[in-house]
């Protein structure tokens, strides 16, 4: 086998690879000669592809309130790891953040009205750990906002985690009950 250097019209080189000095290099030559090349250089790697999600941040993700704005993923989730990884029972910690999640999305549902000023997942999973924090719903928030249409507060009171009407209680009795644990 020997390799060979040809000038190209370009004023160029090109080698290839041939078995036989006196034939022409073919396709299969060129292509063996380039490989000779790259693997001689250092080959950049490819970019990695993105990066996979635990299930559990896929959860706690999907849970998390929208926001208008920026609100990176992979931040999120570098913040959600190092939380993660300060819990001496990670299960735990990971149950925690997730409940975060759910608490601070009920809240936001009944008291952000302009989704800009929704905290980054980022922030949240953050070292100040807001996710720990109660995130009750305030009282005069919520009472003010039960829909006076009975379908619309089924629907509101339903999104909020409370129970549907029984079979036979009345409109009125269901109300007071929604209005008595908003």
């Amino acid at each position: 086998m020997v390799v060979k250097k040809v000038l190209l019209e370009q004023g160029t080189y090109d080698f290839y690879v041939s078995n036989d000095p006196i034939k022409e290099p073919t396709q299969l030559d060129r292509i063996e000669a380039m490989l000779i090349q790259l693997t001689k250089k250092k080959v950049s790697k490819p970019r990695a592809a993105k990066s996979e999600y635990s299930e559990e941040f896929e959860v706690a993700w999907a849970e998390y309130p929208k926001r208008i704005g920026g609100n990176p993923k992979d931040k999120a989730y570098a913040a959600w790891n190092a939380r993660r990884n300060e819990y001496l029972d990670v299960e735990q910690g990971m149950v925690d953040m997730i409940c975060g999640a759910t608490r601070y999305a009920a809240f936001c549902n009944a008291t952000v009205e302009d989704k800009r000023f929704i905290i980054q997942a980022a922030t949240f999973y953050g070292p100040s750990k807001p996710f720990t924090d109660d995130w009750t719903i305030p009282a005069s928030v919520t009472k003010a906002k039960v829909p006076k249409d009975n379908d619309e507060m089924l629907t509101w009171a339903v999104k909020r985690g409370m129970r549907q009407p029984h079979q036979g209680e009345s409109w009125n009795q269901y109300r007071a009950y929604v209005e008595g644990e908003a």
